[in-house]
């Protein structure tokens, strides 16, 4: 039935993509980024892993290949956000912070590389979403179905109608911080915690420490920025400013789970130092 149900999604997905990319040809980046993800999980899968993943349940090597794929994605869509940003300071992003300007770039600037940055990002989340299922991780996990659905929706539309290509991009600064949590996910997974090497611990110390940073800068600066950004902002048609609206607040309620979540793996990890001496 599973099988049935990953086949399906799929091709379901793909059949989207390729009407899409009918009337809107660059579309075709998205099912690019989609296939070429799930060529990388297919290589990383065929790949051993550590000995001591390899000794867990099949769940949890999944689990771990699955991270390996989404932290490539993290790191990729990460240095690519940043850089675009920077480079298109004063043209896709040049809007006064907390104010507006008619024509508004954050939603009217054709930039090819804010469009590949979210073409390749749809893409990834299309794949993952399916993975996520294959290896039944929406079971333990649900919250990741629905930050998924919700991105998915909103890039698509957008790049579909080519509009808000700029504004979408400032909220997957988060990836560097997600760059974070999935190299703490995989150390965890490695037991690097239980490891008398000093110089091992300190690097999953540091690793902690560039987590709270990036979390408090993009996540939670960041988004609640760019959500502020969203209520200064004219939109030409309303129905764009309520999904947007949405889509800021549900990730925003999505960012404080993961705080709660992170902040429970951070104690976890201190009476485990601690236990171990």
């Amino acid at each position: 039935m599973w099988l049935h149900l990953e086949t399906s999604a799929l091709l379901a997905w793909s059949v989207i993509v390729l009407i899409t990319s009918l009337t809107n040809p660059r579309f075709l980046r998205v099912g690019v980024s989609t296939y070429a993800f799930l060529g990388l999980g297919q290589l990383v899968r065929k790949l051993p892993v550590p000995q001591v993943v390899a000794q867990g349940s099949k769940y949890n090597v999944a689990e771990f290949q699955n991270t390996i794929t989404s932290l490539v994605h993290a790191t990729v869509v990460g240095i690519m956000t940043v850089v675009v940003i920077l480079t298109e300071l004063d043209s896709s992003f040049n809007v006064p912070w907390l104010g507006d300007v008619i024509p508004n770039p954050l939603i009217h600037a054709q930039s090819e590389a804010c469009h590949l940055i979210l073409s390749t990002t749809t893409g990834y989340f299309g794949y993952d979403l399916w993975d996520i299922v294959r290896i039944k991780m929406h079971r333990t996990s649900p919250h990741l179905v629905v930050h998924h659905l919700v991105l998915l929706f909103c890039f698509t539309l957008a790049l579909q109608q080519g509009t808000c290509l700029p504004f979408l991009v400032l909220p997957l600064m988060v990836e560097l911080n997600s760059v974070g949590l999935h190299s703490r996910h995989l150390l965890k997974a490695c037991k690097v915690i239980h490891s008398t090497s000093r110089a091992v611990k300190a690097v999953y110390w540091t690793v902690w420490v560039y987590i709270c940073v990036t979390f408090v800068l993009t996540r939670t600066v960041g988004h609640v920025v760019v959500l502020a950004q969203v209520c200064f902002t004219h939109f030409e048609q309303s129905w764009h400013k309520w999904v947007a609206l949405l889509g800021m607040v549900v990730l925003n309620l999505l960012n404080l789970s993961l705080a709660k979540v992170a902040y429970n793996a951070f104690r976890k990890d201190m009476k485990l130092v601690t236990r171990l001496g």
